[in-house]
């Protein structure tokens, strides 16, 4: 006679056979399948969260590769207007990488590589006038900080191995989109309008997808002319305080390119309000060209060039991705000029 005690851990014992195994393996894969197929039927899309980890990788890969390697830096224009990829098959190979940030001007990372007595190769900056103020110069600096503080630690235990190996499943797996909840999703197929229009890919570029955004692209695009009238709206310098600035810009230049490396600015696209909001607080003859003849740095205006000034931006301030891998190839023509 079973005891009591020996009937129920026979009841609550796993089952332990090959075969038990293969049936959960295929029932989970089958169970990630099913959401998966829900996941994108209800809008959502493979793509990467832009973390801090991310852009440390960058940054490590940067110092490997050499005085062949090529920097972006920049806001979001770099992000969503360059892709990496492209730009790194049309210069020839020359490793290229991305270390723009979202919403934050470059200033202090330009400085980074000024004082990285390592750093030989091509900087590719992209240039507003209103980010040389004060107040902006420094908002890259939380990812500098932790570069230099706290990635190494994660970098040297098994943190880099367990984000890439994350990084290969969210760039394949809708399912594993970061905005994606049973709620999001159950207001999503139940017909709530859904318009994702980027991808971060793990090279840190943001493809733009305007198209996507349907009627809504308007609304879209009010809300981008709000947020530059804001930003317009909180000071400017006056010409005086900008070549201020722009002196200590230069340091930086000649830091970078006094031991062989290159530096080039770049003032990527915008149009229509956002345009006529540049033009009124930071004209392009009283800011731009006058730092444009001062510096020892290469300059590209997309003005300057009909390869580049023909873009429009849906969004008035960045290309969409279909526009973005022309523009990267036009871009990559001129690159070759200003740093062979």
């Amino acid at each position: 006679m079973h005891s009591s005690t020996s009937s129920s851990d026979n009841v609550l014992r796993a089952p332990t056979t090959p075969k038990a195994w293969l049936g959960g393996v295929v029932l989970f894969l089958a169970l990630l399948g099913t959401l998966e197929v829900v996941a994108r039927a209800a809008g959502y899309h493979p793509t990467v969260p832009d973390s801090k980890e991310l852009w440390a990788m960058q940054r490590d890969a940067v110092r490997e590769s050499g005085p062949e390697s090529v920097v972006l830096l920049g806001a979001s224009r770099m992000q969503l207007d360059v892709d990496p990829e492209i730009l790194q098959d049309a210069l020839g190979g020359r490793k290229v990488f991305m270390l723009a940030v979202d919403g934050r001007p470059p200033m202090a990372t330009l400085e980074h590589f000024a004082e990285d007595d390592t750093f030989r190769g091509t900087v590719v900056c992209s240039f507003a006038a209103r980010w040389l103020s004060p107040q902006l110069w420094d908002d890259q600096t939380d990812h500098l900080e932790y570069w230099t503080h706290d990635w190494p630690d994660k970098r040297s235990t098994s943190g880099g191995l367990a984000l890439s190996a994350r990084l290969h499943l969210q760039k394949n797996c809708a399912v594993l989109h970061e905005g994606l909840t049973l709620a999001s999703l159950g207001m999503r197929l139940n017909g709530r309008p859904y318009h994702p229009y980027l991808t971060t890919r793990p090279s840190r570029y943001r493809a733009a997808d305007y198209q996507a955004m349907g009627e809504y692209l308007p609304l879209h695009l009010s809300r981008r002319v709000k947020i530059a009238t804001e930003q317009y709206s909180e000071g400017t310098m006056s010409v005086d305080e900008f070549l201020a600035q722009c002196e200590r810009v230069e340091r930086a230049v000649r830091a970078i390119q006094d031991r062989g490396g290159r530096v080039v600015f770049v003032r990527l696209p915008t149009s229509g309000e956002v345009w006529d909001l540049d033009e009124q607080y930071y004209p392009r003859k009283q800011y731009w060209n006058v730092f444009a003849q001062r510096t020892a740095a290469a300059t590209i205006h997309f003005e300057d060039y009909e390869t580049l000034a023909s873009f429009e931006c849906p969004d008035g301030s960045h290309l969409d991705y279909r526009d973005a891998a022309v523009f990267t190839r036009n871009l990559a023509e001129i690159l070759k000029e200003k740093i062979e």
